[in-house]
């Protein structure tokens, strides 16, 4: 297979071109693919892969390859947390 088109990565099959992780794609006009990064609170760890809900206890910023876990003393109980929260204290 050739290179991929600007914007595009190579698909663990070595075939195929999708878009790289942190972002999903969709059919764009023409049937060109059309990258969208992942919105906050969302991630893609696969090229071509599909934007997945951050757990509770971690969150993302837009474009995201991973959610990351909330640090010490911050909390969040929701799914796609963009953020995470001071613990009360005390």
């Amino acid at each position: 297979m050739g290179a991929c088109p600007a914007g595009l990565v190579s698909m663990l099959d070595g075939v195929n071109c999708g878009c790289p992780p942190g972002s999903t794609g969709g059919g764009g006009t023409g049937g060109a693919l059309t990258c969208t990064p992942c919105a906050a609170g969302t991630a893609s760890a696969l090229a071509g892969g599909s934007c997945g809900p951050c757990p509770a206890g971690h969150f993302s910023k837009e474009g995201a390859a991973q959610c990351s876990p909330c640090d010490r003393g911050l909390f969040n109980s929701q799914l796609m947390a963009a953020k995470c929260r001071p613990c009360l204290q005390p």
